[in-house]
């Protein structure tokens, strides 16, 4: 999914490809280095989102097991009235000034 956000592409054609043109220049590092370095960088990218995703996943259940009182989720009702005054308060503050 990354692949498809524009960012990442900007980030890619701006920073990245500038990295590497340095990394490939001025370090003498060959195109095979290049290459591994970044299939590392992938891997570790791809795990770190998979362990942060079952981290997520974990808490939240066990979160929403414990917020339960009377058969109501009442920590889901407090951030969507927190939610909806903040939208409100966005929308007054747009009329206010």
């Amino acid at each position: 999914m990354s692949i498809l956000s524009p960012y990442f592409l900007l980030w890619w054609f701006g920073i990245g490809l500038a990295n590497v043109t340095l990394l490939m220049g001025q370090l003498q590092v060959g195109a095979e280095m290049v290459f591994f370095a970044g299939l590392l960088i992938y891997l570790t990218h791809i795990s770190t989102d998979f362990i942060y995703g079952a981290v997520l996943t974990v808490s939240s259940d066990e979160v929403s097991k414990r917020a339960k009182i009377g058969g109501v989720n009442w920590l889901n009702i407090a951030i969507g009235i927190f939610q909806i005054v903040l939208g409100i308060l966005f929308i007054l503050q747009v009329f206010v000034n």
